[in-house]
């Protein structure tokens, strides 16, 4: 059956139980990925644990605190894209006034049975994050910027890259033939036509694009950069946007 595109509101969906007791919301979850949406609050903090089975990927999206990679404890903040591969130990700590933010995409897709809590550290070693970054002008007009390189690309088969979409601006329609498109909105407002229709979208709506799919992103209507985490599966590849 062909797959159909979608907009949710990840706010709207149902809190569910986890062993961190956070507020938890499984947003999306495919035969390869899954994505879940958590929010922290002021000193909270996950338990110690790895997967055996299955590497994370955190993207920030709002607020600052600490992440505990095995004896490492590197200062995290918005916009941060943080790869945790199988095995390694982690935990995150939400230190600051607001709330943490944060997506969480799995792969393969999330197993409760896969999470094995470790016995704590009593210290760890303080680490930042490069966060030096290069945008490029992508070929539907959004400024770009790649998150995971090529290697870490073909290792996990999914690409994450940050858009924005400037004031004014009405991205180029097109659809893929090879790749399924995930957008998760961090900041602004706007709008997206998805073949022949076209939703509202704000910070908090995830746009679920399979191939085939006619899309566009438009800010035509507000004073903000329109932003947002772009996930590809499988990876984007140059020769897959088609002008519609």
């Amino acid at each position: 059956m062909e797959e159909m595109p979608k907009v949710i509101d990840v706010y709207s969906l149902a809190i569910a139980t986890n062993v961190c007791n956070q507020e938890l919301r499984e947003v999306i979850k495919k035969p390869d990925y899954s994505i879940a949406h958590v929010t922290m609050d002021k000193g909270s903090v996950s338990l110690l644990h790895n997967h055996l089975a299955m590497t994370e990927i955190y993207f920030i999206i709002n607020g600052d605190g600490v992440l505990y990679l095995e004896d490492k404890a590197i200062i995290i903040k918005a916009q941060d894209y943080i790869e945790i591969n199988k095995g390694v130990g982690h935990k995150l700590k939400n230190g600051n006034g607001e709330k943490l933010e944060h997506l969480v995409i799995a792969t393969p897709p999330f197993d409760p049975q896969d999470v094995h809590r470790l016995e704590d550290r009593k210290s760890y070693n303080s680490k930042t994050l490069n966060r030096e970054k290069e945008r490029f002008a992508a070929f539907d007009g959004a400024l770009v910027e790649e998150l995971n390189t090529k290697e870490e690309r073909e290792k996990l088969g999914i690409g994450f890259a940050y858009g924005i979409l400037p004031p004014a601006r009405n991205a180029r329609t097109h659809h893929h033939e090879i790749s399924d498109e995930i957008y998760f909105i961090v900041k602004g407002n706007g709008t997206i036509k998805l073949n022949n229709e076209v939703s509202v979208i704000r910070k908090g709506s995830l746009i679920y694009i399979p191939k085939g799919t006619s899309h566009s992103l438009m800010n035509l209507y507000s004073k903000e950069n329109l932003e947002a985490l772009c996930i590809s599966y499988p990876p984007y590849q140059e020769n897959d946007f088609i002008d519609d």
